[in-house]
């Protein structure tokens, strides 16, 4: 997606999201708390650990919970789910494309691989053709209907920034932002805080992760907050040859190595999501009239150009 373009377009993102606004808040007759359910990590820029770190969380989260995980990968090409959990399987989340508005639970699970973590996991495609092809609103839809059978949805969305991946993080209940202390990642992701603040994401929807803290030469913690104008939700520190290890083998780090200081951040950082709880409104719109229009106007708002 041309970043010019996503700005230019910022003005009337807001009136669309005004009018998500305004649904919710005529549709609300009061408001309950839940769990958080859904997360999608992305970093503007490859290479910085996103994919190792929903791996890892996922885990952390069923092994916490015991609860229905399932780890989505929300890119459409050059994903590495299969080779970070040695998945071999033609199964895409292109076989439940055709079937988007009305997802079969039976299909999901014949299609999802059941991981022997315990978590279940759905590929992204496999062919560049398939992949060129799928909609914003078919993702989303997919996404709705595999809300109703997990309890938690870890999303892999890469380092694209497109229409399939901002409706993803539309309709996650956050976004984590990961970043590493080096002057090119945090450059990046220094533009995708303010271009979260342009689509309208309030503040405490972006989770800032810094991943590989504390390696020789990397910038200091408080340095990168002041750069970022944004808190650190948590630290994940470095240790690359134990990475690149549980990678070639094909063995998550908190399987192959669950004492080493990553594996104990990320479970940490699994517990404290597990104590995030988000507002909802007490009676449902999903279905109604006005359910359909806050739904309509979330797609809007991510046809970006």
């Amino acid at each position: 997606m041309n970043l010019l373009s996503t700005l230019r377009r910022v003005r009337e993102l807001e009136s669309r999201r005004a009018q998500v606004q305004q649904v919710s808040t005529t549709a609300a007759q009061g408001e309950a708390t839940r769990p958080l359910r859904s997360l999608a990590i992305f970093s503007p820029r490859g290479g910085v650990g996103s994919s190792t770190l929903a791996t890892n969380l996922a885990i952390n989260l069923y092994e916490e919970t015991s609860a229905r995980v399932l780890l989505m990968e929300g890119k459409l090409f050059f994903g590495h789910l299969d080779v970070l959990l040695n998945i071999r399987t033609r199964n895409t989340v292109a076989d439940l494309l055709p079937h988007a508005n009305a997802l079969d639970e039976s299909l999901v699970r014949d299609v999802v691989v059941h991981h022997a973590t315990g978590i279940k996991v759905l590929l992204g495609p496999r062919d560049l053709q398939v992949a060129q092809g799928i909609r914003p609103d078919d993702m989303y839809s997919v996404f709705v209907g595999l809300q109703r059978m997990y309890d938690h949805i870890i999303i892999d969305v890469g380092s694209s920034l497109n229409e399939n991946s901002v409706t993803l993080m539309d309709a996650s209940d956050r976004v984590m932002l990961v970043t590493t202390p080096d002057l090119a990642a945090l450059h990046d992701a220094s533009q995708f805080v303010q271009i979260s603040r342009s689509l309208g994401y309030p503040a405490e929807k972006l989770l800032v992760v810094l991943n590989r803290a504390g390696y020789d030469g990397g910038i200091r913690t408080g340095d990168i907050e002041s750069a970022l104008r944004h808190e650190l939700y948590a630290q994940v520190p470095e240790d690359g040859p134990n990475a690149i290890r549980s990678m070639n083998r094909g063995i998550p780090l908190v399987i192959r190595y669950p004492r080493s200081p990553v594996s104990r951040a990320v479970k940490s950082l699994a517990k404290s999501l597990l104590e995030v709880h988000m507002a909802e409104p007490l009676k449902a719109v999903a279905g109604s009239a006005q359910g359909q229009a806050q739904r309509e106007a979330l797609l809007a708002s991510s046809r970006l150009g």
